[in-house]
């Protein structure tokens, strides 16, 4: 399938010749003139007449992850400012209505990457969270920053490229299972605080009975000086407890000291440990954000790479438990992801733009992380999506709703779309949409979660899907026919 520019919007068309076909005989055969040369092979998703755009430099570059605008991104050009906000004069624009017009902006150095806050009303927030002054700011490595509902992610290196074969109109891809990032957890213990010392007051009789037998012997001997001998006692007493509260005092005071650099290096470890399975858990849930950097600049090694694992995907940004325990109580993370396994009937309740919005993000989330051949959305060929959701007809896991396959999602079934409650089936998974900025996830028996929603827009879906639909799974010859004859040579 290849689009055809024309009026009032693009024109789809399919192209049917042998694989030595070239870009310049479709031209030809279509009487229009292209930029590309006369070579190349056009691939499923080719624009005829569009640019044919030189390989981006490896720049590391700045994502929106998750939030109202979620899979925008610019590359960070050496020693130039890209500004962020909701500018559309903005080098990278976010329709997100608590971030500024001019918000922040970053530059790449030699010495890493700065972030500048322009002044914005909502400000910057890091998470995992950290303690930093306001104004010019490095960005620390793996943390993501959070403006307004927007989490921003730098991406500092692309991802290795996927090795790829064209065939027939397609380029074929062999999926890499990826290893799953475990997430252990963690126990950890505030040591107790010292004991205050207890310095005992010393007995009557160590220094009364010397005291008494210097007053008998000197009234026996009448020697008066030998009571001399008896003041001794009490006063080599008194000095003895008084030099004990002096030490026990100052060995109090190093093991308070000590106690709080105990409490200190749990804290730390508390918070790297936090810090760490935050991050682990964004790894193995990268959600839009890495949909973004599996398919641009190009596809890599990631596309398809969760082929054994279970089709989640994640929703939004919401709270959760951490699996780090401090005193047998269990941390929060603030900006953990909502992971919901697509495997069951899902609900998508809400406005039109922003319930669509919302399950583009998740439909191209689904078709990056699981090839077609674990993964078919069954469409009704007597009941075709409306006109916004014509990326569906791009994704190579589309099939039509009579053929048997792997796990199903079919559409308007399992992931259904409706405008009222009142029209959501019961005793299915329903996530209720009520603003670009506010979601909530309702489960048969759980309780509902409150999270920040990931939107993806349609033109940005579009460009991603048209990105996947030019790829195709490389099954061995024997599994091929299960996927409408097409196989691998």
């Amino acid at each position: 399938m290849i689009t055809l520019p024309g009026r009032p919007g693009p024109r789809y068309a399919v192209v049917e010749g042998a694989d030595g076909v070239t870009a310049a005989q479709v031209h030809a055969q279509l009487g229009r003139q292209g930029p590309v040369p006369p070579s190349d092979q056009p691939l499923h998703g080719y624009a005829v007449g569009a640019p044919v755009p030189a390989p981006p430099p490896p720049l590391p570059r700045v994502v929106v992850a998750d939030g109202p605008d979620a899979g925008a991104g610019v590359p960070l050009v050496p020693g130039a400012w890209v500004s962020v906000g909701r500018d559309p004069s903005c080098d990278l624009t976010i329709h997100d209505r608590s971030l500024s017009r001019r918000h922040l902006r970053v530059r790449l150095d030699r010495d890493g990457v700065v972030m500048d806050d322009l002044g914005s009303t909502n400000g910057l927030r890091w998470s995992p969270g950290r303690e930093d002054d306001d104004g010019t700011r490095r960005w620390p490595p793996g943390c993501d920053l959070i403006v307004g509902g927007s989490r921003l992610r730098l991406l500092t290196r692309p991802c290795a490229p996927a090795a790829v074969r064209p065939w027939g109109g397609r380029s074929l891809v062999r999926p890499w299972p990826r290893t799953v990032p475990d997430r252990p957890g963690a126990d950890l213990t505030t040591p107790s605080p010292p004991e205050p010392p207890v310095v005992h007051p010393p007995s009557a009789w160590a220094w009364g009975l010397p005291l008494a037998a210097s007053v008998v012997l000197a009234a026996v001997l009448r020697m008066p000086f030998l009571l001399l001998f008896g003041l001794m006692a009490p006063a080599m007493m008194l000095g003895h407890h008084l030099g004990e509260r002096r030490r026990a005092r100052t060995e109090h005071r190093a093991a308070c000291a000590r106690h709080l650099e105990d409490v200190g290096a749990v804290a730390r470890e508390h918070r790297r440990a936090t810090e760490a399975d935050l991050a682990r858990l964004r790894s193995r849930h990268p959600g839009l954000g890495g949909v973004v950097a599996t398919l641009l600049p190009t596809v890599s090694t990631e596309l398809w790479a969760r082929v054994t694992e279970p089709l989640e995907v994640v929703l939004g940004r919401s709270r959760c438990a951490s699996a780090v325990r401090l005193d047998g109580r269990a941390g929060v993370h603030d900006d953990a992801p909502l992971v919901l396994d697509l495997g069951r009937p899902l609900v998508v309740v809400g406005p039109s733009p922003l319930r669509d919005g919302l399950v583009r993000s998740l439909l191209l989330q689904a078709a990056t992380t699981h090839p077609p051949s674990a993964l078919a959305v069954l469409l009704d060929p007597d009941a075709t999506p409306p006109g916004p959701w014509d990326l569906l007809a791009w994704l190579p896991h589309s099939r039509p709703a009579s053929q048997d396959g792997p796990l199903q999602l079919r559409w308007g079934q399992d992931v259904a779309l409706v405008d009222d409650v009142r029209d959501a089936p019961a005793g299915h998974a329903r996530v209720e949409v009520h603003d670009a900025a506010h979601a909530v996830l309702r489960r048969p028996g759980d309780p509902d979660v409150p999270f920040v929603p990931t939107m993806l827009d349609l033109p940005r879906a579009r460009h991603l899907a048209r990105v996947l639909g030019g790829h195709d799974e490389d099954l061995p010859v024997e599994a091929a026919p299960r996927r409408g004859g097409r196989r691998a040579r």
